[in-house]
This record gives structure tokens, sequence and C-alpha cells, in this order.
């Protein structure tokens, strides 16, 4: 609520962390203040972007790159090198 007062319309959530059952708390939490100040107030859902996957390398410890040296990512399932 004092976000809202202090002049905040729209407010941002996290759905990448968190349970389903905390957002709904901060949801009707939202609501709740704008029912009893009669004035909107924005819901933003941030959801979780696609994530690179990559698989595993030859190298059971890694692989180091050396500065300006190329590295390519793709989607081969072949262990790589």
């Amino acid at each position: 609520e004092q976000l809202f007062l202090a002049g905040a319309d729209v407010f941002r959530l996290n759905f990448s962390h968190g349970s389903q059952e905390q957002k709904l708390e901060l949801l009707q939490m939202i609501r709740t203040v704008e029912d009893k100040y009669s004035h909107p107030i924005g819901i933003l859902g941030d959801l979780q972007g696609p994530k690179l996957r990559v698989g595993e390398f030859s190298n059971p410890s890694g692989e180091y790159l050396e500065q300006g040296q190329s590295f390519r990512l793709d989607l081969d399932s072949a262990k790589g090198d």
C-alpha cells in the first residue's frame, strides 16, 4: 500500500521465483489496494524466457577460453570440445 501511495501504479511480479500461492497472495493484496482507493493498478507478469541449454564437454573439467578465442554453441548432442 505504501508503494501505491508513493506513486507506483504498476507492480511487476517475477513468476520465475516463488510459489503460485505467493503470487496469488500478492495479486489479492494489490487488488485490495486498488479497490480501497478506487484506482486501477497494473500488474506486469514477468515470465521466464527461453534458457540456453548446453550439453556436456569432452573434458570433464570444462573448457577455458583465451581472450579472442572463438567459441560456438550449437544444438549438436555430441560432447563439445
